[in-house]
């Protein structure tokens, strides 16, 4: 898990996306910053966090992530608290 500069949690790639499409425009700080790309590291993406690192652009990070996330074998599990935020914000 990582927090993120607004306080949420962020402990999957899916809860990832979501804070990205939230914080569209302060995302790439964050995303290109040591501890983020250190803790995505950790989660076993290491082919994402290369590619972070040469990508300017957010859209195709998020493309990157999408990819990612749906290609993927292992399992996506989204936390309950991020999908209830996720779904009150929408509500709002």
């Amino acid at each position: 898990m990582i927090v993120a500069p607004d306080g949420r949690k962020i402990y999957t790639l899916p809860d990832l996306l979501f804070w990205i499409l939230d914080n569209h425009d302060s995302a790439i700080q964050f995303i290109k910053s040591d501890k983020f790309l250190e803790w995505l590291k950790s989660q076993g993406y290491n082919e994402i966090v290369e590619e972070i690192k040469y990508t300017e652009n957010i859209e195709d990070i998020i493309n990157l992530i999408k990819k990612n996330i749906f290609t993927t074998n292992k399992e996506i599990v989204i936390s309950k608290a991020s999908a209830i935020e996720r779904v009150l914000k929408s509500v709002k």
